[in-house]
């Protein structure tokens, strides 16, 4: 009997501890019981072997950590319902579940559960691994059941030169399905001596004799007599898999071209009555070796039907193999007197997939309009289907039909028939195969495949689909349709921050909040990663659109709390219209692209704000667009340059180093300045690249310099990001040799808070090698204060828009900011940098305040490296 652990005493009322371990113990399955918390209280042996637990190790623990992250809040409101409204029954409607082991594998499950008690729940565990490895194998067996079925029912009514034909046609068939180049029917001759080839078929462009033997001993012999006396199939793969002892067995393979092959014997296994041979002669075999008994199975059809074809006299005996061949196949079949829809024969397959008794199918009418046949859709058949079923053309597609049985449970079947004459009566030969399973896993997959697994939104692919039926019922209706494109702002800082588990309750937070203030008939879905699309349907006008789209984003400055924690989200929203006069002429990816160019407008603009799509913008993404291009170009061609703008110290007027600045000197458009390619540069990640290049450009030209100068160069947001900055920084300094202490790296708070809380650690090595960190534009941002004490920053630059207005007598706010930036830096013991100094009041006000560095036009504008290498050489003493 499997032991039982329980997690001890709880308090509560209904059955004790030792009964919920002897209930469990008692069951044959793996169990386990459950508050109505959700946690564990007790579990039993079985349970613990089938998720990899040690003894023990479940009591305690809450029922959804074991299931996938992904999974656990539907898990959790499943078991939340069933404790609600507690009746035994399957969780989950009949679909698979996942659960996860001990050590981290998922498996596929079904959950039982029943109430033990009002506190108590018990859920029974069932591994369904080997039913889903077996949909596949399903799947195929069933394609190749109903080619059996097909070509049995083709055979069936088929008599002399129709037969050869019918045979002929059969091995066509199964050719194509499994891609075989020839399919040979060898049968025993009269005199029983040898095996004589009967029919076959072979691919049009390939020539049918080559390789052909018409006629063989009948005896087994050769390396292959052992395995064909036992009945067994003969598969080479490749002539190379041979053994030695089949030379010429592979020889013959070889000469002439036989890529793979297969033979089965057919009939009786000590006295087999025939073979048949499957060739693949242009490519190897894709073959799976599980077919072959569906292929020894058509291959016997095929043996049956040729006896049948040979003598008068042996024909009751080839027709009753024949019903037996066909009573062996899965798939039913049924032959059907055409006059009155009467079935004369049917065999076992039929009855029960229709849900009859053995031998009831036999006399019904199956028809007549009033019995239980409809259509894919439910509906009842049409009349074209009727036509098709009552085979009054030749015709080789199936049908897909329902049939609800007598008890009222609906099976769906594929069904094909062939008219056939028998005793000068017309008959239709009815073959079908029960698909219920495959149409329920089918529905399954297309749910799957049309929402998003994270959220339960539409995905892409049904967004789609609505937005084009959206856009032809404004065409007629005269209505306008908008698309809202989402992309939520700084959600990678979330991520990284708070982990995926929050950015997941988090996304699913705001797709529940923009459906609750969407209208019926609307549509939201998720397109990936943090963006979403609103399809807006039945619009007076463009201007209500911008209504709703107002709405919107109002509703999502409201926090959302995950775990407790409320977190402030915004999003830049895109928005495109289609009158219905433009509804007939857009295309989903059209209205698509506006709105999602839209966003990036939004973005570009600040964030936090909805942007609607015009054909301005349309002439803005071009020229971005054809930036991107020239700027990718330009960096293969090594079209950018670095100009240094000194910096001096106020009190000597000495030159202390220079910042590099980088600009492109553009094919076309001549040198241009940063602000007209970098936010370009950032956006597609090029900026990686090109900051590179400015660092190890930078560093080696301050390798020409006095040791005593310093050279400071900017990090990007995607630079400080991507956790590898520190030994990017380190190999350009061992490379160029220049003294770490020399490389002051400066870093702007909009690059801080797009590298989020990954840039900290990236911050921190680069201060562990030497270099110098400084925050730029200090005091701009809302943060500025909060990285006094988060990085380790060595100095601050104050920010030309405060030192611009230290030329107003009258500008007490400038003043005071600048001297506060000053008294903090000192406090933390930071050096401090004016840029942007242009005037001598300017300077004059800086050092009156106490500021040591300066750097700005009053000094010099920045310079190339052979203007800053004379200034330099001028600085020197003599």
């Amino acid at each position: 009997m499997p032991t039982v652990t329980a997690s001890g005493a709880t308090g509560r009322p209904g059955h004790s501890d030792t009964y919920v371990e002897h209930f469990l113990s008692d069951l044959p399955d793996a169990a386990l019981a459950v508050d109505s918390s959700g946690r564990i209280v007790a579990a039993n042996e079985l349970v613990h072997q089938l998720l990899g637990f040690a003894d023990g190790a479940l009591e305690g623990a809450s029922i959804e950590e074991l299931v996938p992250d992904d999974a656990r809040a539907q898990h959790a409101g499943r078991r939340r319902a069933f404790q609600a409204q507690p009746s035994a029954r399957h969780m989950g409607g009949g679909l698979i579940l996942r659960a996860r082991r001990a050590d981290g594998i998922e498996l596929p499950v079904s959950i039982s559960l029943a109430p033990l008690d009002d506190a108590i729940t018990v859920a029974i565990v069932h591994d369904r691994t080997m039913a889903v490895h077996a949909l596949q194998e399903v799947q195929d067996r069933l394609e190749v059941e109903m080619l059996a079925a097909s070509i049995a029912s083709s055979l069936a009514g088929a008599t002399g030169g129709e037969l050869d034909l019918a045979i002929d046609a059969g091995l066509h068939e199964i050719c194509e399905r499994l891609l075989a180049d020839q399919a040979l029917l060898y049968v025993t001759s009269d005199d029983g001596e040898r095996l004589e080839l009967t029919n076959e078929w072979c691919a049009p462009d390939l020539d049918p004799t080559t390789g052909r033997i018409v006629s063989l001993p009948r005896a087994p012999f050769g390396w292959a007599a052992p395995k064909l006396q036992r009945g067994e199939a003969v598969y080479v793969p490749r002539p190379d898999d041979l053994p030695a002892t089949a030379g010429a067995e592979a020889a013959f393979m070889v000469e002439h071209g036989i890529r793979s092959a297969l033979t089965i014997p057919l009939g009786a296994r000590e006295d087999y009555e025939g073979t048949f041979s499957l060739r693949w002669r242009r490519e190897p075999a894709p073959w799976d070796e599980s077919r072959t008994d569906m292929v020894r199975l058509l291959g016997n059809v095929f043996l049956a039907a040729h006896r049948r074809r040979q003598a008068e006299s042996i024909r009751d005996a080839s027709e009753a193999r024949h019903k037996s061949l066909v009573d062996t196949l899965a798939a039913g079949v049924v032959l059907v007197r055409r006059g009155d829809g009467c079935v004369v024969s049917a065999n076992p397959s039929a009855a029960r997939i229709l849900g009859f008794a053995d031998g009831d199918l036999v006399g019904t009418d199956l028809l007549s309009n009033d019995v239980g046949l409809v259509s894919r859709d439910g509906s009842p058949v049409s009349a074209e289907q009727r036509r098709r079923l009552l085979a009054t053309e030749p015709d080789d597609t199936t049908l897909d039909l329902g049939y609800r049985r007598a008890d009222g449970t609906m099976v769906w079947i594929e069904v094909r028939s062939v008219r056939l004459v028998l005793g000068g009566e017309e008959h239709l030969a009815v073959s079908f195969i029960d698909v219920t399973d495959r149409r329920d896993a089918e529905a399954l997959l297309v749910a799957r495949a049309m929402h998003d697994p994270l959220t339960g939104l539409p995905n892409r692919l049904l967004l789609g689909e609505h937005t084009r039926a959206t856009l032809a019922r404004a065409g007629r209706n005269g209505s306008t349709t908008a698309l809202l494109f989402f992309d939520l702002d700084r959600f990678k800082r979330i991520n990284d921050r708070y982990g995926h588990a929050t950015g997941d309750a988090l996304l699913t937070g705001v797709a529940h909040r923009v459906q609750a203030e969407l209208r019926a008939g609307d549509l939201f879905a998720r397109i990936g990663g943090d963006e979403f699309v609103a399809v807006l349907s039945e619009l007076g006008d463009e201007a209500e659109a911008g209504v709703l789209a107002e709405r919107l984003q109002a509703a999502l400055t409201r926090p959302v709390q995950v775990d407790g924690v409320e977190h402030q989200v915004s999003a830049s929203i895109g928005l495109a219209t289609a009158s219905a006069d433009e509804a007939g002429a857009l295309t989903v990816d059209d209205l698509l692209r506006r709105a999602d160019r839209a966003m990036y407008a939004a973005k570009r603009s600040g964030r936090a704000r909805w942007v609607t799509w015009t054909d301005a913008l349309v002439s803005a993404a071009q020229h971005r667009e054809e930036l991107e291009v020239e700027l990718h170009q330009s960096l293969l061609a090594g079209d950018f340059t670095l100009r240094y703008q000194p910096v001096l110290d106020l009190s000597s007027g000495g030159l202390v180093g220079a910042e590099a600045l980088v600009r492109w000197n553009h094919p076309r458009r001549g040198m241009l300045e940063p602000a007209e390619f970098l936010d370009v540069a950032e956006d597609t990640g090029l900026i990686v690249p090109l900051g590179q290049w400015v660092l190890e450009e930078a560093c080696a030209t301050a390798m020409s310099w006095p040791e005593h100068l310093w050279i400071a160069v900017n990090l990007s947001a995607r630079q400080i990001g991507s956790n590898d900055a520190a030994s990017r920084v380190r190999r350009v300094l061992e490379d160029t040799g220049l003294d770490p202490g020399r490389l002051h790296l400066e870093l702007t708070e909009t690059a801080l808070i797009e590298g989020s809380h990954s840039a900290i650690g990236d911050i921190t090595a680069l201060r562990e090698l030497g270099a110098a960190i400084g925050l730029d534009d200090f005091g701009t941002g809302y943060s500025s204060m909060t990285y006094l004490h988060t990085l380790p920053l060595t100095f601050l630059k104050i920010d030309r828009s405060f030192v611009s207005e230290l030329d107003d007598p009258a500008a007490h706010r400038a003043t005071t900011i600048v001297d506060m930036v000053l008294r903090l830096a000192e406090r933390f013991e930071l050096e401090v940098i004016a840029e942007g100094v242009e005037t001598d009041v300017q300077a004059s006000r800086l050092r009156g305040l106490g500021c040591r560095f300066v750097q700005g036009f009053l000094y010099a504008p920045p310079l190339s490296a052979d203007e800053l290498a004379r200034r330099i050489a001028a600085d020197q003493p003599a």
